[in-house]
């Protein structure tokens, strides 16, 4: 089945989950026929292509989303400061949205969800590291948790393991600014992200009471959650850990990611999330409604970068799913012994979404 001239476009214009997908274009127009075996889920004898869609850097899109807060150079990026420039220089941001509708679908989905979960909460919007951030609050207990979702996450799509946490802890949850939520849509360049989510993360916890806390990281948000060690870190827990080693991203994956990235349909959102699922384990329909929004609206982003070396012993929790294909449990574990002096727990019956297919368990886990 040949390609539509939209999708065509939407292969030149957007920044997939991959890196620039107007590099990934230049890969396929030579090889138009393989595009076509990607979106349809064949794979074929081109290799190199996958090789090299795995090399692509993560950079922006042409044109970001003009803000009147931001400092245009002619038609270059908008730069705003971040704190992280010299005096007088400011820091390319760019906008994860290719427009305001774009925003706003999403934001009304992750309105509408939270509005629609049961369990009693507080929303409140911070500023930290200099973004509008959104947190949701809720439970009660004797300790504090702070989750910070991975990619493409947020607080309203991890209700299930939400409602999970807030049942045993005082949770707060955190949207990453950068990734589609409620949070600032603005994402730092890839070589200054590691110390920006660390201003960041240290400013949210600046808004939240509490003497300890524990804090809770998935995939992004556990590279996230390495960034920060301070005294009043608890605990750390790290779930299917990005940061750590580079994500396993070979044709089973590409194939279906490839197809979300060009099609942006429900089935080809649930082929994707089917690769972060262990065999035996379907995503909730939410979520394929989820990724089926994201794949439409937003430019997405390359797995973590890489998290730097801890500055203290702090107490770790590390998890991955035993059948995760991202970050495989036997890459990661040589890993989290030589950098954190740790043992990896192999979770099971579960893949990188484990927070999503087995809440309660990874739950009663870190109450434990």
């Amino acid at each position: 089945m040949p390609f539509r001239r939209t999708e065509r476009q939407h292969l030149n214009r957007d920044v997939g989950a991959f890196g620039g997908l107007h590099h990934v274009s230049q890969l396929f127009s030579h090889h138009l026929g393989t595009a076509e075996n990607l979106a349809e889920g064949r794979f074929t004898e081109y290799d190199d292509v996958f090789r090299r869609i795995r090399c692509v850097q993560d950079l922006p899109a042409a044109e970001p989303t003009t803000r009147a807060s931001r400092v245009s150079l002619g038609n270059g990026p908008m730069m705003e400061p971040t704190g992280l420039e010299q005096p007088g220089h400011y820091v390319h941001m760019w906008s994860i949205y290719r427009s305001v509708r774009d925003r706003e679908a999403i934001e009304g989905w992750c309105l509408d969800r939270l509005d629609a979960w049961p369990v009693e909460h507080e929303r409140r919007k911070i500023t930290a590291g200099g973004h509008s951030t959104h947190l949701v609050l809720a439970g009660s207990g004797d300790r504090t948790a702070v989750f910070v979702p991975g990619t493409n996450f947020n607080a309203a799509s991890c209700s299930p393991f939400a409602t999970a946490l807030s049942e045993r802890f005082r949770l707060v949850m955190a949207d990453v600014p950068g990734q589609p939520g409620l949070s600032g849509e603005n994402r730092p360049p890839a070589a200054q992200r590691a110390s920006w989510y660390r201003r960041w993360l240290g400013d949210v916890l600046d808004h939240i009471d509490g003497e300890q806390v524990v804090l809770i990281g998935h995939s992004l948000g556990a590279a996230v959650v390495l960034t920060w060690d301070s005294p009043r870190v608890s605990q750390q827990v790290l779930l299917s850990p990005g940061g750590l080693v580079r994500a396993r991203l070979g044709p089973g994956i590409l194939v279906p990611a490839v197809a979300w990235m060009l099609r942006r349909s429900p089935r080809t959102s649930e082929r994707l999330l089917a690769t972060m699922h262990a065999p035996g384990n379907s995503p909730r329909a939410e979520l394929v409604d989820w990724m089926t929004l994201v794949a439409r609206h937003v430019r997405t982003s390359l797995d973590p970068n890489a998290a730097p070396p801890p500055t203290r012993t702090v107490d770790r929790v590390i998890v991955a799913g035993e059948h995760d294909r991202y970050y495989p449990p036997r890459a990661l574990a040589d890993r989290v012994r030589d950098v954190l002096g740790q043992e990896l727990t192999a979770f099971p019956r579960s893949g990188h979404l484990l927070i999503d297919e087995r809440p309660e368990a990874i739950a009663d886990l870190l109450a434990g």
